[in-house]
C-alpha cells in the first residue's frame, strides 16, 4: 500500500483547476446565451401575434367600410345615375381588401401556431397573446453604444473568451511538462507465506520525478499551441462578426425611427 501527497507538480494541478474554472464559466455563458435566444425568439413571435391580430382587424375595418360606401353608391345607382371608373375602382379596391383580410386571418391562425409549437403547447387549444401594440418613443442610438453593449454583454464573446483561456491554458501546461515533481510519499509492504508469520516492511520519503527524454513533448506543445491559434481565430471572427450585426442592426433601427414620420403622414 502506498500513499503520496504532491508538493510540486510542474503547476499541472494549479493550471488544471484554472482551466476547470475557465471552461465551467464558459458553459455557463453558453446557457445564459442560449437562455437569451429562448427568450428572444419567444417574445418575437409573441409580438408577430399581435402584429398580425392588428393587421387583421385593420383589414375587416377597411372591408367594413368600403361595404359601406359602395352600398351607398349601388343605391344611387339603382336609381339612375350611371356609375363611373371610380365606383368600379371602388368596387376592385373592396375585392383586394377581401382578399387581405383573408390573409391576413390565415396568417395570424398561422402565427399562433408557431407561438404554441414554441411554447411547447398543444396547437389545438387555441393560443392567445396577450397584449396590445401602442406607439413607443425610440431613442437616439449610436454605434459606440452598441459596440460597448457587444463587448460587454455578448456571452457568446464571453463563452469564446473562456475557452480561448483555457487553450493557452493547456499550452503552458504542455509547455511546462518537463519540469520535474515533487511528492512526499508513504509505503507499506508485507510479504509472508502464513498468517502466523507475518513481515511487513514501511518506507517515507519524498520522490523526484523528471521526464527525460519525452518524444512526444515537441509533438503536444505544437498542437496545444495550433489549439490556441485556432481559439483565438474563433473569437476574432466571432467579434467581428457581432460588429457587423451590431452595424446592420444600428442601420434598420435608425431606417424605421426615420420612417416614422412618413408612416404617420401617409396614415393621416
Amino acid at each position: 500500500i502506498e500513499a503520496g501527497i504532491p508538493l510540486f507538480t510542474g503547476f499541472a494541478v494549479s493550471n488544471a483547476v484554472r482551466m476547470g474554472r475557465l471552461g465551467a464559466e464558459a458553459a455557463q455563458s453558453g446557457y445564459e446565451r442560449a437562455r437569451a435566444g429562448v427568450t428572444f425568439g419567444i417574445t418575437r413571435q409573441w409580438l408577430t401575434v399581435l402584429l398580425s391580430r392588428r393587421l387583421a382587424e385593420l383589414a375587416a375595418d377597411s372591408v367594413s367600410a368600403a361595404e359601406t360606401e359602395l352600398k351607398a353608391a349601388r343605391m344611387l345607382k339603382d336609381k339612375g345615375m350611371v356609375p363611373g371608373a371610380d365606383y368600379y375602382g371602388a368596387e376592385a379596391i373592396l375585392s383586394t381588401l377581401r382578399g387581405y383580410s383573408l390573409n391576413w386571418n390565415k396568417a395570424l391562425d398561422l402565427e399562433k401556431e408557431k407561438l404554441a409549437i414554441t411554447l411547447g403547447m398543444d396547437t389545438s387549444a387555441g393560443v392567445e397573446a396577450e397584449g396590445a401594440l401602442n406607439e413607443a418613443s425610440y431613442a437616439e442610438k449610436t454605434r459606440d453604444e452598441l459596440e460597448a453593449a457587444v463587448s460587454s454583454g455578448r456571452r457568446d464573446i464571453k463563452a469564446l473568451e473562456k475557452m480561448a483561456a483555457v487553450s493557452k491554458t493547456s499550452e503552458t501546461m504542455q509547455k511546462d511538462s518537463l519540469l520535474p515533481t515533487v511528492e512526499a510519499f508513504g509505503a507499506w509492504e508485507a510479504n509472508s507465506e502464513s498468517l502466523s508469520d507475518f513481515r511487513s516492511n514501511r518506507l517515507v520519503g519524498l520522490r523526484l520525478t523528471v521526464p527525460l527524454g519525452d518524444p512526444a513533448y515537441f509533438a503536444r506543445k505544437d498542437a496545444a499551441k495550433a489549439e490556441t491559434s485556432m481559439a483565438a481565430s474563433r473569437l476574432d471572427e466571432a467579434r467581428k462578426q457581432a460588429s457587423i450585426e451590431a452595424a446592420e442592426s444600428l442601420s434598420n433601427y435608425t431606417a424605421a425611427k426615420e420612417s416614422l414620420p412618413v408612416a404617420k403622414e401617409t396614415l393621416e
